[in-house]
């Protein structure tokens, strides 16, 4: 059909030679001109004013004139010598390239373009940027660095800064979330690795994080599998720090994230993970803390072995005319679609990525819609169906094609549970949903794990000391103030509070409660390839240990008289 469909086009419009089937050429009779004026009519409504890059050529010619390349908008004139012209108009990410060979030999012609869409599949609308985070500017490059990303044309991206934080917070690296280099900015953070300082002590990220405002500021774990040095942004000689605590260990590799899990179960103050989609074990450490009941969003912004990481995209469902603030919201929100390549709608009626249904045993209809991009030529290879970390249901296509739908029905669920789509092309490409979770009626999420500590206050020969004060801090918040009466105290504190215990006539004494339950050094060997690395933050039993290591513990705080 399409054959015959374009021999009679080819009767019809002799002085053209398609390539592109969404185009139509018309053509008037005028007097011979060494000159052609031609018009360019875009068809799609949504690109009326939207200018668009035209490239054309024509290899007949020699010099300047072999090469046109100028923005246009539909309606537009060009004038360019007759001939025979390649024509490629390129919007944007997300929509069909138009390429077509025309020969030109009369006065005037119009051209009428589709311009395809292929990452809009269900009008809701969907915006793309890229959060690549791989160069680091100084503030003032900050514009110039904007405007290129614009050039682009992305709906929002991430502009990687230096000098935002003080020196102790420098294991971040700081982005600001922009999609227009003079519009309103929102900060966002990743790359939060374990942190070690001059004493070899541990310094948590909790503490950084509590400074840090969470209706202004985002903050993700960058790759949490990945153990690479040259990643981290900690202090200098961090390799030399290590030896000398672990001297017996030759292959000893720091490992970054290990304070995800006091950061998490101390009561989540970031906002996520940055994950590599490719990376399997990013994945199992993701899932790992979504199965603990942790509703923790994704973004990517980088994958190992993708070359040029600004082809890593991340696609929301918002609409043309959203703000800063509703992408930053997204964002935070986890509805999110992360991707090497590929578009992708996910639904559970009509709840997107990020959202929840009550899980009370109704029946539900998952829909999934993914597409690649028509000018890469890209097939659509399997598309898997991941429920609360293991894959329940795959589709593989039964014939080439670039677009496919699939759906599964019913979807129940009587308890907490969560989906995740992944779909796969056969060029290798990967894309990736946020949850969509089912929330039991009542449902509470995990609480900050809480320390329980019998605290004695002793004099250096360990006698009891008596109405001793007992004083809590959580970062600069006084959460406990109490006397002991026989000489101890039981306590029910944050795992990142401060004690300071004091006694009149006696020297005080302050203890970090991670400290004085060896948290330090639960997390430390954690750290070690030998001992646990990745593989141990997507174990469940890691923050099995972890909690029971804060159940039950006594401290002797020995004060010291003062001398008169």
């Amino acid at each position: 059909m399409r054959i015959i469909l374009l021999i009679s086009m080819l009767l019809y419009f002799p002085n053209v030679i398609f390539s592109h089937p969404n185009i139509e050429v018309l053509t008037k009779n005028h007097k011979k001109t060494c000159k052609v004026s031609l018009r360019i009519f875009i068809k799609d409504m949504m690109l009326i004013g939207e200018n668009c890059r035209l490239v054309i050529t024509n290899k007949e010619l020699k010099g300047k004139n072999k090469t046109y390349e100028q923005y246009i908008q539909s309606g537009d004139y060009i004038r360019i010598p007759k001939g025979i012209w390649d024509f490629r108009l390129y919007y944007k990410f997300g929509y069909s390239e138009y390429k077509a060979t025309l020969i030109l030999k009369k006065r005037k012609h119009q051209v009428k373009i589709n311009i395809d869409s292929w990452i809009q599949m269900d009008g809701s609308g969907h915006l793309v940027g890229n959060l690549n985070i791989d160069e680091k500017i100084n503030l003032g490059k900050t514009e110039t660095f904007a405007r290129r990303y614009l050039a682009e044309r992305f709906d929002f991206f991430g502009l990687p800064v230096k000098g935002s934080f003080s020196e102790k917070d420098k294991s971040f690296l700081v982005n600001w979330l922009i999609d227009k280099p003079y519009s309103g900015r929102v900060w966002y953070a990743t790359r939060l690795p374990f942190i070690i300082n001059k004493n070899n002590s541990t310094d948590f990220n909790f503490e950084v994080l509590m400074k840090l405002d969470p209706s202004k500021v985002m903050s993700f774990y960058y790759h949490p599998s990945d153990n690479r040095l040259e990643d981290s942004f900690v202090v200098k000689n961090i390799n030399e720090i290590f030896k000398s605590v672990f001297k017996n260990k030759q292959y000893y590799y720091p490992y970054l994230a290990t304070s995800l899990v006091l950061d998490t179960l101390a009561g989540m103050k970031y906002t996520g993970l940055d994950i590599d989609i490719s990376s399997d074990m990013d994945l199992e450490i993701w899932f790992c803390l979504l199965n603990l009941g942790y509703q923790i969003p994704a973004i990517c912004t980088n994958v190992h072995g993708v070359k040029n990481n600004s082809k890593v995209f991340n696609f929301m469902q918002l609409k043309k005319s959203a703000n800063i603030a509703d992408k930053f919201e997204a964002i935070r929100n986890g509805e999110l679609i992360m991707s090497t390549g590929p578009a992708m709608t996910v639904k559970i009626d009509n709840v997107i990525s990020g959202g929840s249904l009550v899980a009370n045993n109704s029946k539900h209809k998952l829909v999934i819609k993914l597409r690649t991009d028509p000018n890469e030529w890209d097939l659509i290879k399997s598309v898997e169906v991941i429920r609360n970390g293991k894959v329940i249901k795959s589709f593989y296509p039964k014939t080439d094609q670039n677009l496919f739908l699939a759906q599964l029905s019913p979807v129940f669920e009587e308890d907490y549970a969560w989906y995740v789509i992944r779909g796969k092309t056969k060029s290798g490409k990967i894309i990736i949903s946020n949850p969509i979770y089912f929330l039991p009626l009542g449902y509470v999420k995990p609480k900050p794990l809480v320390a329980v500590i019998k605290i004695k206050a002793i004099d250096i020969k360990g006698v009891e000391l008596v109405k001793s004060k007992i004083t809590v801090m959580n970062g600069k918040k006084k959460i406990l103030e109490k006397y002991t009466n026989e000489g101890s105290l039981d306590l029910y504190v944050p795992i990142t509070a401060t004690i300071k215990i004091e006694k009149s006539g006696y020297l005080s004494e302050t203890i970090k409660v991670a400290k004085l339950l060896n948290l330090d050094v639960f997390l430390l060997k954690l750290s070690t390839v030998i001992d646990g690395g990745s593989s141990a933050l997507a174990n469940k039993k890691t923050y099995e240990e972890f909690k029971a290591k804060c159940q039950s513990s006594i401290y002797y705080a020995e004060l010291k008289k003062i001398e008169e």
